[in-house]
């Protein structure tokens, strides 16, 4: 899940994820990922992710958060046979020039002290190089609030050996993904 919107903190623990989730399946494991730095005081916040596991698979696997505490990314690791390990990774980046004290950028650039898109692209390939460097397997989805076939996102997915699936099932001109395109 991407973009989430909420500070869970704030919200009653009913209303929280893990409570609201708790009753679907017999097992569960939840990862979230949102700004835990952030001074606003309202349960509104933009971005975030999460993942949830559920049935078996959920009591196999260990999941995880961005060390930053901004909420850019979560994941899970399942290990399945054979020592393969596949980790799933829910993403959320920052977009634009973010005017508006409310914004993702303008949160984590309070935070950052420095460009939120750089230094998100720049940790998360990091944090790609420790898995690839482990011999995992890689499954990122996420908000890359820009245009997948954008050479700045194809050239970075090429140095980490990713494929985009859009891209690779519909070509240069995949369908839209979102109601502006």
């Amino acid at each position: 899940i991407t973009e989430t919107d909420v500070k869970w903190s704030l919200l009653e623990e009913k209303d929280r994820i893990w409570s609201r989730v708790s009753s679907w399946f017999e097992h569960t494991r939840i990862a979230v990922g949102y700004n835990t730095l952030d001074k606003n005081g309202t349960r509104d916040q933009p971005g975030g992710t999460a993942i949830i596991l559920r049935g078996k698979i959920a009591l196999t696997s260990t999941t995880g958060v961005d060390n930053s505490k901004l909420g850019r990314w979560v994941w899970a690791l399942l290990k399945g046979t054979n020592n393969i390990n596949t980790r799933i990774v829910s993403v959320y980046s920052p977009a634009g020039s973010g005017k508006g004290v409310s914004t993702v950028y303008s949160q984590q650039l309070a935070v950052l002290q420095e460009d939120p898109i750089r230094k998100f692209w720049i940790d998360l390939g990091e944090q790609l190089r420790e898995w690839i460097q482990t011999g995992e397997r890689l499954i990122i989805v996420g908000d890359w609030n820009e245009d997948v076939s954008h050479p700045r996102i194809t050239e970075w997915m090429e140095i980490y050996g990713l494929q985009e699936a859009i891209l690779q099932l519909h070509g240069r001109n995949p369908p839209p993904t979102y109601q502006r395109g």
